[in-house]
């Protein structure tokens, strides 16, 4: 049973070295959505997708695991904190030229009261304009955005993608969409980078 850095190596299917064997969970050492490089499992939600992966391989449905998103949600107080993908620090350890942006929004309209406030940090790869990871804090739950975050890395989204990122809207209980925790970035990103994005 061949053994990795940091687990069990499997491939994109859970199985390991040896056939018909397979590995899932904090045991599985796999690899990460975004870098690449080998990673390791550190949530209950992270571990039932790779067993449903595995689950179906056994069945013999040809289904694949695509990597480690990184997603992880918290509280410190009043405060909800999450991330998906790289941090900045992550990223230029993966070889990645990071460039980020930062936005604050509350989650209705501000003409209206009450509301709570965000904040989202929005990692780009400067080269490719890859999406490399966000991170999001706020008064309320954010597992609603890093899950959306981890659907963008999963399909691999660019700058010109997110640019025209859409999302449901109403006053009382979304963000106005003005604001958008990704499409706002990606503007601000784009204006920086139309050199690389530009027409040919």
């Amino acid at each position: 049973l061949a053994i990795g850095q940091l687990g069990v190596l499997v491939d994109d299917r859970m199985e390991t070295s040896l056939k018909s064997v397979y590995a899932v969970g904090e045991v599985a050492e796999t690899r990460h959505l975004v870098s690449g490089k080998p990673t390791a499992c550190k949530t209950a939600a992270t571990a039932m997708a790779q067993g449903a992966v595995a689950g179906y391989n056994i069945a013999g449905y040809a289904v694949t695991y695509p990597g480690d998103a990184d997603c992880l949600i918290s509280k410190l107080f009043d405060l909800h904190i999450g991330k998906a993908g790289l941090t900045t620090e992550e990223a230029l350890l993966s070889g990645f030229k990071p460039v980020s942006k930062v936005v604050k929004y509350r989650d209705h309209y501000t003409s209206l009261p009450g509301g709570n406030e965000f904040t989202a940090k929005v990692i780009f790869d400067v080269n490719t304009g890859l999406l490399l990871g966000c991170q999001f804090i706020g008064q309320a739950s954010v597992a609603d955005k890093v899950e959306a975050a981890a659907l963008a890395l999963r399909f691999k989204a660019r700058v010109t993608d997110l640019i025209s990122y859409s999302s449901a809207s109403f006053p009382a209980s979304t963000f106005n969409p003005r604001f958008n925790q990704f499409r706002e970035p990606a503007q601000q990103m784009f204006k920086e980078l139309l050199d690389i994005f530009k027409k040919a």
